[in-house]
């Protein structure tokens, strides 16, 4: 109650009974689903940041999926990209998860403005309220490996995710301790067909020693068409170098900070 204007008060009340709540259903007697839909490009990943948690610890059934539906990556959030590569590894392996606890599954990305991303996650709920062990993480150690995923959709080219690619390798380049000869970055260029929208990113993740990912990543921002074809491609490629660049800085940044975690893992 108390959702209005002027509404100096809002109380939630918990109904046990879920038969008539359309966004939860059952696919057996023991997997419960629940939906959640921002209908909008809103993140998928606060709500699985508001969700996941609650899931685990859920004693009402023995599995459950999570169906979530908003943009895979926008702004002012994390990245789908992130919460898979570097939120759920330290997860599983510092919290000594078992890889079948959590299992999401991208069945279609969603970009800014029209969002219709589509993300499910499958849950095994901890048994009998089990704690988890504490996050001790105190020493970083050294960086072991690098990996670059640059992703695009809908009209944007291929050439421009190249482009935002090699900038951030050659930005990574200045930095001999982090990429030498001898530690190439891993890359991986992905063109995301099932998507509603376009849009383009990276995400750098450096793996360390003791077992720490950190990151830096930057998401692009498809430009209006011109009238010359040809300055609003060079445009295009200068702003997705752009893109990559701010990622790996934004990785050299946190890794000259020499912390076990990156700002974003801490805030999560």
């Amino acid at each position: 109650t108390g959702c209005h204007l002027m509404s100096e008060e809002i109380s939630y009340s918990y109904n046990s009974d879920h038969s008539n709540n359309n966004n939860n259903s059952q696919d057996d007697e023991q997997t419960a689903v629940i939906t959640g839909d921002t209908k909008t490009a809103g993140s998928i990943c606060l709500l699985l940041q508001a969700a996941l948690p609650v899931a685990l610890f859920t004693q009402r059934c023995a599995r459950l999926k999570l169906v979530l539906k908003g943009g895979t990556n926008a702004t002012f959030a994390p990245q789908y990209d992130y919460w898979e590569r570097v939120f759920l590894p330290t997860l599983e392996r510092h919290f000594r998860l078992e890889s079948s606890a959590i299992q999401p599954t991208v069945i279609r990305r969603g970009y800014f403005p029209q969002g219709g991303g589509h993300v499910e996650v499958a849950i095994q709920p901890l048994i009998n309220n089990i704690c988890l062990p504490p996050l001790n993480l105190v020493e970083r150690g050294d960086v072991t490996h690098i990996s670059i995923r640059s992703y695009y959709a809908g009209n944007i080219s291929s050439s421009m995710a190249r482009q935002m690619t090699d900038a951030a390798i050659s930005e990574l380049q200045k930095n001999q301790n982090l990429c030498s000869p001898k530690q190439q970055p891993t890359v991986e260029i992905v063109h995301e067909t099932n998507a509603v929208g376009s849009g383009y990113g990276i995400l750098l993740v450096a793996e360390t020693t003791t077992g720490c990912r950190l990151a830096g990543s930057a998401l692009g921002q498809p430009q209006k068409r011109k009238r010359s074809s040809s300055s609003s491609g060079n445009d295009s490629l200068a702003a997705a170098a752009a893109v990559g660049r701010a990622a790996a800085q934004e990785l050299l940044d946190t890794l000259n900070d020499g912390g076990c975690t990156d700002e974003w893992l801490q805030d999560q």
